[in-house]
């Protein structure tokens, strides 16, 4: 190994590399084989895996064996959002959503002025766990404007599928604007990860059109260690 790179970071480089060829799930070498193996002591092994865990390549759990971290691409192309069933589903990975709340509120201000509502109208708040694999991995919020969506509350089956209820309204929303930044999921936000830190995410923000106007805004927060939004926008033209 060379002097001029700490040697954790030259393990875990190497390890970076196997982990490539293995399989979501399959066990790591523990702290006690990586320091055999390398001829290091377990501090530096461990800082190994530790950083190899803030690359969202492995997952760590006290008390269970380190394994490799499942990472999903969520593409974002320029011209709409990806379905979360199809996205999760094409990695080999098990999706499934659940409805957390869905009822009549009033929405904030920056919501109100997107709908152009106005300050006492109410709207249906639609909130749903998104799982993969059985764990809890996203959460999205829509403000949905009633007058597109009558008796919302009636459509909405328990696994939250918003787009077969768009198309009982025969609506075919296009997106409006777009915005991806990632940031530290806020308290409450954490609550429902059912994180008791505030775990990074990417917050997803899409406008819903119907012809030219405006009927919902949804927020998307994707947990960061599992998820990776790639944006792959086309050249002009195409």
């Amino acid at each position: 190994m060379t002097t001029d790179i700490p040697f954790y970071l030259q393990v875990a480089d190497q390890l970076e590399q196997k982990i490539s060829a293995l399989a979501a799930g399959e066990p790591m070498p523990s702290e006690h084989e990586l320091a055999r193996d390398h001829e290091i002591n377990r501090l530096t092994a461990r800082a190994a895996l530790e950083e190899l865990a803030r690359r969202y390549l492995v997952r760590r759990q006290q008390g269970r064996r380190t394994v490799v971290a499942r990472r999903i691409d969520y593409r974002l192309d320029g011209k709409g959002v990806p379905g979360w069933t199809k996205t999760v589903a094409k990695t080999g990975a098990l999706p499934r959503t659940e409805v957390d709340v869905l009822k009549l509120r009033q929405p904030p201000a920056d919501v109100r002025a997107v709908l152009k509502l106005s300050k006492k109208a109410q709207a249906f708040y639609l909130g749903r766990r998104r799982f993969v694999d059985d764990e809890l991995a996203a959460y999205s919020a829509s403000w949905l404007n009633p007058a597109f969506v009558p008796n919302l509350d009636k459509r909405i089956g328990p696994s939250g599928t918003l787009n077969a209820a768009l198309r009982h309204y025969q609506l075919k929303p296009k997106r409006g604007l777009l915005r991806c930044q990632l940031g530290v999921a806020p308290s409450d936000l954490a609550q429902r990860f059912e994180s008791h830190d505030r775990p990074l995410v990417f917050d997803l923000t899409t406008h819903l059109l119907s012809g030219k106007r405006h009927f919902g805004v949804t927020t998307t927060w994707l947990r960061a260690d599992i998820f990776n939004v790639v944006f792959e926008i086309p050249e002009p033209g195409r």
